[in-house]
């Protein structure tokens, strides 16, 4: 599968696009200004933490994680909205992974898989995983997850 991404996010055809997650929530006016050629792939990540807003509304992260993050377009767009200290993004694919930063030059990107977290017991306030759950076989799918965060997790 990882052979698959690899070939898919280096594809010129991927040049616009940050994300491959596509969401079916209606789109809002503020997404649709700030990521006019992928509102909805983005809206997911608005409606991502439209949920960690209500579960945890003061969350002030200082270091948030997503997992799985692709080409960094999501993990961009909720460090922009929640600005913590630290943002990362894991993901196992090195063309997403330079794809992201070169766009998003803030964020730190690194090759990992969401099955080894490389980061110490409470370390991560926030960690984000959309639509990638399935391809981890590590802490998230197994619960081990409140391990590495602090506060909340949202999937």
């Amino acid at each position: 599968m990882a052979a698959f991404y690899d070939r898919a996010y280096g594809s010129a055809y991927w040049r616009e696009f940050s994300t491959a997650n596509y969401g079916y929530a209606p789109v809002d006016e503020a997404v649709a200004r700030v990521a006019p050629n992928e509102p909805h792939q983005i809206q997911l990540y608005a409606e991502a933490l439209k949920a960690l807003r209500t579960a945890a509304p003061d969350v002030a992260p200082q270091t948030l994680l997503e997992i799985c993050c692709g080409r960094g377009g999501g993990l961009a767009h909720v460090r922009r909205a929640l600005a913590p200290l630290h943002a990362i993004g894991l993901d196992r694919s090195l063309p997403a992974l330079r794809h992201a930063r070169a766009r998003d030059p803030v964020a730190i990107y690194l090759q990992a898989d969401g099955a080894h977290l490389p980061f110490g017991s409470g370390s991560v306030d926030v960690i984000f995983n959309i639509e990638a759950i399935i391809f981890s076989s590590g802490p998230l799918s197994s619960r081990k997850c409140p391990v590495y965060w602090r506060r909340v997790a949202i999937s």
